[in-house]
C-alpha cells in the first residue's frame, strides 16, 4: 500500500528538464531552453541538489509566438532604418562632392573666357567706329586680328578644363559659341578687306551673339560683347557702291578715250580726252559733268558725286541729310540735299556740292 502510495506522489510532483532545471510539464521539448525530453518515459527530476526546492527561482515566463514576431520585426526595422541613413549620407555626399566639382569647373571657365570677352569688346567699339577714313579701317582690321588670336587661345584654355557630367551641357554651349564666333570673325576680316563680301555678316553676327547668351553665367559680360555690326555692313555697303561706281567710271572714261583717239580731228579728240580725263579725276577746279545728269561742283569729284546721288536715291523725300562714303579720300561725310530749281542740290562735306 504505501509504494502504491509512493508511486501516486512520484507521479503528481512537477517534471524538471535535465539541462536547465525549468519546469518541463508534459510536452516533448523544454518551454526554457529547447532541450528534447524523453518521449513516452515518466520520469521525473527534482530540483538540482544544490538549490533546495523551496527557495528555487519560478520558472521563467513562457514567450510565445506573438512575443518572438514582434522582436523579429523591431529588429528588422531597426536593419531598414540603419540602411536609409546609410544611403542619405551617402547620397548628400555624393550630391556635395558633384556641386563642389561644378563650381570648381565653372570658376577656370571664367578666366578662361574673359580675354576673348575683352577682345570682342575692343573689335566692337572699332566697329563702331568706322567712317571710311583709311585709320578706322585699318584700325578695325588689327583689331579683327587680335580677336581671332584671343579666341585661338580661348579654345586651348577652355580644350584642357575636364567638364563634370552635371556641367555638360554648359561645355557645349561654350563649344558652339567659340565656332560661331569663329565664322562671324572671318566674315569680318573678308568685309574689311573687301566691302562686297558683307552679305552674310549680318546672319552670323546674330548667330555668335545668341551663342554667348548662355555663357553670362560663367561670363556675365559675353552676350553684349559683340556689337558694331550694323556698322560694319553700312560702311561696307557705302564702299562697295563707290567702288563699283568708279569702276563703271573708269570704263566710260576708257571707251570715251578709245573713241577719241580713233577721230578724224586729232587735236579736237585730243581736247576731247582730256577734258574726259579731267573729269574723271579725283578733285577738280570747276564743275563736272560725272555722267546720268549728275554735276559735281568745285572741289567735288565723280566719284563721291555719283554715291551721293545713290544715297539720296535711297532716302526717303526730296530734303534728306545723308552720310556718303568718298573712294577718293576714303572718309565718310555729311550732305545736305535740297530742291534747287527743277532739280537737286547737295552739299556739305569740304565745300563739295552736286547737282542734278
Amino acid at each position: 500500500m504505501a509504494l502504491i502510495e509512493d508511486q501516486e506522489h512520484a507521479t503528481n510532483r512537477p517534471r524538471f528538464c535535465p539541462e536547465c532545471g525549468h519546469a518541463a510539464g508534459d510536452g516533448t521539448f523544454c518551454p526554457g531552453c529547447g532541450a528534447p525530453l524523453a518521449s513516452g518515459v515518466h520520469e521525473y527530476a527534482t530540483p538540482p541538489p544544490d538549490q533546495p526546492a523551496q527557495t528555487m527561482a519560478p520558472p521563467p515566463e513562457k514567450h510565445d509566438h506573438t512575443t518572438r514576431n514582434v522582436l523579429i520585426a523591431a529588429g528588422v526595422l531597426g536593419a531598414v532604418a540603419i540602411a536609409v541613413a546609410a544611403i542619405i549620407i551617402l547620397t548628400t555626399s555624393s550630391s556635395s562632392s558633384s556641386n563642389n566639382t561644378q563650381a570648381s569647373y565653372r570658376a577656370k571657365l571664367t578666366p578662361a573666357l574673359a580675354p576673348l570677352i575683352a577682345a570682342n569688346q575692343s573689335l566692337s567699339s572699332s566697329l563702331q567706329a568706322l567712317d571710311g577714313s583709311k585709320t578706322t579701317v585699318s584700325a578695325a582690321q588689327r583689331t579683327t586680328v587680335l580677336t581671332q588670336q584671343a579666341l585661338v587661345s580661348t579654345r586651348g584654355a577652355v580644350g584642357v578644363l575636364a567638364a563634370p557630367s552635371s556641367d555638360s551641357t554648359l561645355s557645349q554651349q561654350v563649344q558652339q559659341a567659340l565656332t560661331d564666333e569663329n565664322g562671324y570673325l572671318q566674315a569680318v576680316s573678308s568685309t574689311l578687306g573687301n566691302p562686297g563680301t558683307s552679305t552674310q555678316v549680318r546672319a552670323l553676327a546674330t548667330g555668335a551673339q545668341s551663342a554667348l547668351v548662355p555663357l553670362a553665367v560663367v561670363a556675365p559680360g559675353a552676350p553684349s560683347s559683340l556689337t558694331g555690326s550694323d556698322n560694319l555692313i553700312s560702311w561696307a555697303q557705302g564702299a562697295a557702291a563707290a567702288a563699283a561706281a568708279a569702276a563703271a567710271k573708269n570704263a566710260k572714261q576708257a571707251s570715251a578715250s578709245g573713241n577719241s583717239s580713233s577721230g578724224s580731228s586729232g587735236s579736237s579728240s585730243g581736247s576731247s580726252g582730256s577734258s574726259g580725263g579731267s573729269s574723271g579725276g579725283g578733285t577738280v577746279s570747276g564743275s563736272t559733268d560725272c555722267g546720268g545728269g549728275i554735276i559735281a561742283g568745285p572741289n567735288t569729284s565723280c566719284p563721291f558725286a555719283q554715291n551721293v546721288h545713290e544715297a539720296w536715291l535711297g532716302a526717303p523725300g526730296s530734303t534728306n541729310t545723308l552720310q556718303v562714303y568718298s573712294p577718293v579720300t576714303n572718309q565718310t561725310y555729311t550732305m545736305t540735299c535740297a530742291p534747287a530749281g527743277a532739280g537737286i542740290t547737295c552739299s556739305g562735306a569740304n565745300n563739295a556740292s552736286v547737282s542734278w
